[in-house]
């Protein structure tokens, strides 16, 4: 009986430890912030129109940028490219960004085809994938 209830032990906690794989190619694409927290408080955009930052991958590097939609279709791109490198540290996938001036990082707490969540400087970025872009991405 002893036995039994030691493994029924030892399979409940190692089924209730969180499983948070990272698929770094599902941060491939369009991301629009759906909320910001920091300090217990959430922040939410106050856009009207939304800003949406795009990810494109070459690992172990990758480039990020701002767009903004246009009523035709289009986007406008901000002038800038931030480049990073994906690295491994402290078994967390982390975002390398080095400019000229600083470098950063961003901790990838949550990533799958529809949500991001990044860790900054005490914040926690909660982005979605544009609905625009939710359905062209996953059935590719």
């Amino acid at each position: 009986m002893k036995k039994h209830y030691l493994l029924l032990s030892f399979l409940f906690l190692t089924s209730c430890e969180p499983t948070n794989i990272i698929n770094i190619n599902d941060l491939n694409g369009y991301w629009e912030i759906d909320y910001i927290t920091q300090k217990g408080e959430t922040f939410k955009p106050k856009q009207s129109s939304p800003l949406y930052d795009y990810y494109l991958l070459n690992p172990p590097k990758g480039i990020q940028k701002k767009l903004a939609p246009l009523f035709d279709g289009s986007f406008e791109t901000s002038a800038s490219t931030l480049e990073f490198e994906i690295i491994q540290k402290d078994q967390k996938v982390v975002l390398r960004y080095k400019t000229p001036w600083e470098t950063w990082e961003k901790i990838v707490e949550l990533l799958n085809p529809e949500k991001l969540v990044l860790f900054h400087e005490e914040k926690k970025y909660y982005y979605k994938r544009p609905l625009l872009f939710l359905n062209s991405q996953t059935n590719e």
